[in-house]
């Protein structure tokens, strides 16, 4: 005769969001109710260590710690001109970079995409000049660190910049322009404002072939 085996019932309740055996969240996963109950209370009434607090995410790492920035007006990155001095700063160290690392331009704007009026440009330069300029802003042309925006592919040396006026300024449009020069480039600028009268834009454009064809 077979031996008899003493099976146990435990009361089983549906937890909408409960773990399985590996501490993982399982929905609808099943946990006996007696479970539940043994291990509400296995941590009860117990602290893990400073450490284990910290690597749970309890204690933050600057706890008790006095504070490396200013709020409010006493921060220094609300006057104008410290603002300038960091971005010149930043400026000037990713220039170097590129400079060291020519790759590192192409590996940043390798998945950089025409923006809107960008693409409006492109469908205007293919119509009116057809085979005359190729975006080159994904990265594909870089001077000295700077990615223009177009540049003429019939062995004209003529660069054209879309620049928007509330990120860019007169002064870095001239610091480009003569960047370019120094590799006999001839620069036009086009001002985001100039984009929205297409007939005088396609004229400025002619004119800037024209003038340096000869």
């Amino acid at each position: 005769m077979e031996d008899l085996v003493e099976v146990q019932v435990v009361e089983v309740e549906v937890v909408a969001d409960g773990r399985d055996w590996h501490g993982r969240f399982v929905k609808e996963h099943k946990v006996p109710k007696i479970w539940r109950e043994k291990f509400r209370n296995v941590y009860k009434g117990k602290r893990f260590s400073p450490i284990t607090e910290f690597k749970k995410g309890n204690i933050t790492w600057n706890r008790g710690k006095e504070h490396f920035y200013v709020k409010g007006d006493k921060n220094p990155m609300k006057r104008p001109e410290v603002r300038k001095k960091v971005s010149e700063k930043n400026r000037i160290a990713n220039k170097l970079a590129y400079l060291k690392d020519p790759i590192l331009v192409k590996r940043v704007l390798t998945f950089r995409r025409p923006n809107k009026t960008e693409k409006k440009l492109i469908k205007i330069f293919q119509k009116n000049f057809p085979n005359e300029f190729k975006f080159v802003g994904d990265g594909l042309f870089v001077i000295e660190g700077l990615n223009p925006d177009w540049v003429n592919c019939n062995g004209k040396k003529l660069i054209i910049e879309l620049f928007g006026e509330p990120w860019h300024e007169k002064e870095e449009a001239e610091k480009r322009i003569n960047i370019f020069a120094k590799y006999g480039f001839k620069t036009l600028i086009i001002w985001w404002k100039e984009t929205r009268n297409k007939k005088l834009l396609i004229e400025k454009v002619r004119n800037f072939i024209s003038i340096n064809s000869k």
